[in-house]
């Protein structure tokens, strides 16, 4: 298979900085072409947000500008991702200790190589499927702190660099030609419809048109007057 990805990432209506950060990005080793992107929403409450959805970015662009071979050992490769966003997690802890600061992030992401899609998420960024039907492969991680009528409030659960013990949820499974991720941030999600995410994994062939579609996908959802940071990653597989 090959793949490939592209997003925006928006500060929306009426924010005044972008606490999210993206990332994406593909290239070949040994032979299969292997793609990661992720989304990070720097936490809202916490007045340094921004720092920790940057910090996460910044390390997995390392961690995957660092890899220079894949011999088709998915399993080892993803095991190497779940250790580097640990590691991310110790030195945001210990930055807000040393630094005094208030930070923390989510996290969703889609590692792809050959056949094989490895998903994960802390927090509730999430992660969509569209393969003819959409699913949501991420788990939100969120705890009802009040509800009234059709009203529901949440808070998270957990997040990046807020605790030392996370539990990073994921999953993993085969693609086909054709099929597609819609990562986002929750600014995204609030909005978007089934139809919309089907739309925005149609008529991809390279970043440019997964950047496109993103770009659209953020513009419906402003319209709508959403007023958070609104982040999109289209990953596509394009087939052999």
């Amino acid at each position: 298979m090959t793949y490939c990805c592209g997003g925006i990432s928006d500060i929306g209506n009426f924010r005044e900085n972008n606490e999210d950060s993206i990332y994406w990005a593909e290239k070949t080793l040994g032979g299969y072409s292997v793609c990661f992107a992720s989304v990070c929403d720097g936490i809202g409450g916490m007045k340094d947000g921004e720092i920790a959805s940057g910090m996460i970015s910044d390390a997995l662009a390392v961690w995957f500008g660092a890899l220079e071979d894949y011999s088709g050992d998915f399993t080892a490769l993803c095991n190497s991702l779940l250790q580097m966003i640990y590691k991310i997690n110790t030195a945001i802890i210990e930055k807000t200790q040393v630094e005094d600061i208030q930070t923390g992030s989510t996290i969703a992401a889609v590692l792809a190589a050959g056949d094989d899609y490895f998903a994960l998420n802390v927090g509730d960024s999430r992660i969509y499927h569209i393969s003819g039907n959409v699913s949501q492969i991420s788990k939100d991680d969120v705890v009802i702190v009040n509800s009234s009528g059709n009203a529901v409030k949440t808070k998270l659960s957990q997040c990046i660099g807020n605790d030392t013990n996370i539990y990073i949820n994921t999953v993993s499974d085969k693609v086909s030609g054709g099929d597609a991720f819609v990562i986002c941030s929750d600014g995204l999600y609030k909005h978007i419809t089934d139809s919309r995410l089907r739309a925005a994994s149609r008529w991809i062939k390279n970043e440019k048109c997964c950047k496109r579609n993103a770009a659209a996908m953020i513009s419906y959802v402003k319209k709508k007057g959403e007023r958070d940071n609104i982040s999109a990653v289209i990953v596509k597989c394009i087939g052999r």
